[in-house]
């Protein structure tokens, strides 16, 4: 018996070479019969280097169609686990083409694809880079208003206390200068 396995489901190698000869358009204006045979020959021809190369981009390679379907299921299924397994999948495949259907309706309509959505969000992801960029340019410019404040007010402190330090030694000279001067009066005055 065979037993279904993930790797089953994905693309096959030689579905991936024969897209890619398609591509190559070598064997263009030979009959179909023609052309498959010697696809085939040339697919067992490949070299094993060729031929892991091929293998590993055909597991890379996968159904976006079928990946998102997978997923719907995988959503939906849990509710109608009380039906067959045939059941289940018509009503699951049906609930589909109804979403499909409507997508392609709100397209018609001309409401916002999920394209249209992506951008937006990038938009107002981008404004909120710009905003959050000027935010900081403003507290950067605050930071340097405040700091300079800061350097104008210490600036002031030392250069009122230089001129209290040269009002004091103006005054000390003066004092110093009216008691020698009334010493000098007294010792005229006593002479």
């Amino acid at each position: 018996m065979f037993r279904r396995t993930v790797a089953a489901l994905r693309v096959s190698p030689y579905s991936l070479f024969l897209k890619e000869l398609s591509k190559k358009k070598e064997l263009t204006g030979m009959p179909l019969k023609d052309t498959a045979a010697i696809a085939a020959r040339m697919y067992r021809a490949l070299p094993p280097k060729k031929m892991q190369a091929l293998r590993a981009r055909a597991v890379k390679m996968n159904y976006p169609a079928l990946d998102s379907f997978n997923r719907f299921q995988r959503r939906q299924a849990f509710r109608f686990t009380h039906l067959s397994n045939l059941q289940r999948q018509r009503i699951i495949g049906m609930m589909w083409k109804e979403l499909k259907k409507k997508a392609m309706q709100a397209k018609k309509r001309g409401q916002k694809s999920l394209k249209t959505v992506k951008k937006t969000t990038k938009r107002k992801e981008e404004a909120l880079d710009v905003a959050a960029k000027k935010k900081a340019a403003l507290k950067r410019k605050a930071a340097l208003k405040h700091k300079t404040a800061l350097k104008r007010k210490a600036a002031l402190k030392r250069k009122t206390a230089l001129k209290r330090k040269a009002a004091l030694k103006r005054k000390t000279a003066l004092k110093r200068k009216t008691a020698l001067k009334r010493k000098a009066a007294a010792k005229l005055a006593v002479a």
